[in-house]
């Protein structure tokens, strides 16, 4: 576990740790932790979520049951050392979100010292629950960042607000006290 941020701040042992090398302050309530776990951690990809709500049954375009609550946030780390390769996937994540949405803005943020590019878009499908959602995408230190908010139409909050205050309590890692 890392003892201090890139930003050489201490390290809070209530962070979510997501792969080994981003922390995540757990959200504020009505927000709960749904999954974290390695999708592919051979590859040092790593995926979590958090939802609000309470779901209900729904069927997908696969025709398959899933919960649906009514706001989810959805994170995938892929953690790489060469700095060309997080920007490749970087790109390739925003490209496949151009490919699969609708862009309605794009504007570029820093938070911390951690620079991201924020979308707003809408679902390229009528058959999507969800109302137009906003992603967050970033080349940090030692990996690629991609942050998507999801919210039903119905849900009390901004997926822009809820995306920039979620992007508030995300710390890279700056290795331990004595690697520094």
């Amino acid at each position: 576990v890392p003892t201090v941020t890139a930003e050489g701040e201490h390290w809070e042992e209530s962070w979510t740790l997501v792969g080994t090398i981003l922390g995540v302050e757990p959200p504020e309530a009505p927000w709960k932790e749904l999954d974290n776990k390695a999708a592919l951690a051979g590859n040092g990809l790593f995926y979590a979520a958090w939802t609000s709500g309470t779901p209900e049954s729904y069927v997908n375009e696969d025709e398959e049951t899933v919960d649906l609550y009514p706001a989810q946030i959805y994170l995938l780390l892929q953690e790489r050392e060469d700095p060309s390769a997080i920007q490749e996937d970087v790109d390739a994540w925003r490209s496949l979100m151009e490919q699969q949405n609708v862009i309605l803005e794009t504007s570029e943020t820093t938070i911390g010292q951690q620079e991201y590019t924020v979308v707003t878009f809408d679902y390229d499908s009528a058959d999507n629950p969800y109302a137009p959602g906003a992603a967050a995408f970033a080349a940090g230190p030692g990996g690629a960042l991609c942050v998507e908010v999801s919210c039903q139409e119905s849900y009390e909050g901004d997926a822009t607000e809820i995306l920039l205050d979620f992007l508030e309590g995300c710390h890279f890692s700056g290795g331990t006290e004595e690697q520094s």
